[in-house]
């Protein structure tokens, strides 16, 4: 069932329309520096209001997507509108769909912003993970000291 599901979401979401909708809320808002996407996902979580009718009607068109694209994964909406009260979350989510909208759905997801960022603080691993790209078996010759991590962790003095 999730890989149907997953299947349908793939082929609504690589739709041209989808796409266009989603390419259209990645231009501002009217007297604001914030993405209608962005702006558009507050609304749902009970954030903000719309500015205007075509950031109204947006609003609701994205609602609408959310609520129908939700249902087959049986999402628990008012978790998920609590989750989007978090702009941090909203920012997320919007860097995604700015990708899918620009590039469609691909492998892998092509992005407008980095989505994680890691920082090693050693390059001394006993692990041996099947996703690691590095080649972690002991330290490396510029690698900072424990005591020097720790500094950069607290902020300057």
């Amino acid at each position: 069932m999730i890989v149907d599901s997953l299947k349908t979401l793939k082929i609504v979401m690589n739709n041209p329309i989808s796409r266009n909708v989603l390419r259209m809320g990645l231009k501002t808002c009217r007297d604001s520096h914030v993405k209608k996407i962005e702006h558009a996902l507050a609304i749902f979580a009970g954030e903000g209001t719309p500015h205007n009718v075509s950031c109204h009607l947006y609003s609701w068109i994205v609602s609408a997507i959310l609520m129908v694209s939700g249902v087959p994964f049986d999402v628990d909406f008012e978790k998920l509108r609590g989750y989007f009260k978090d702009p941090i979350v909203r920012r997320g989510v919007v860097s995604v769909l700015s990708g899918i909208g620009r590039h469609g759905v691909t492998k892998p997801q092509f992005l407008d912003a980095p989505f994680l960022v890691v920082w090693n603080y050693t390059n001394a691993c006993n692990l041996r993970c099947m996703h690691c790209y590095q080649r972690a078996d002991r330290s490396a010759l510029n690698e900072l000291t424990t005591k020097e991590k720790n500094e950069s962790r607290e902020g300057p003095r």
